[in-house]
């Protein structure tokens, strides 16, 4: 997770973005690539979150073994995981 710089106060959240990866062997910051969008993001005030996929990095598993629909399901778990922060706020896109 990247954190903006700034001292929460109560009932003020911050927003966020959850990154989501795409097919290979990625972990959670796509070799570097992602590390640039985060750190942009953070001076605009906005929190963002990925992780390792199955199996890289200190991740278990093996992410060749996945599903698209266990795929799905680690995300929405990871919605769920962040929905319960009161630091976030979430907007959810269609």
């Amino acid at each position: 997770m990247n954190l903006p710089k700034k001292k929460y106060i109560l009932e003020e959240k911050t927003p966020l973005v959850i990154f989501v990866h795409g097919d290979g062997k990625l972990g959670h910051d796509a070799f570097g690539y992602c590390e640039h969008i985060w750190n942009e993001l953070a001076k605009k005030g906005i929190a963002s979150m990925s992780w390792d996929k199955k199996g890289i990095g200190q991740s278990t598993g093996k992410w060749l073994n996945q599903s698209i629909e266990d795929r799905a399901n680690e995300v929405i778990a990871a919605i769920d995981f962040m929905k319960a922060d009161p630091r976030f706020d979430f907007f959810l896109s269609d």
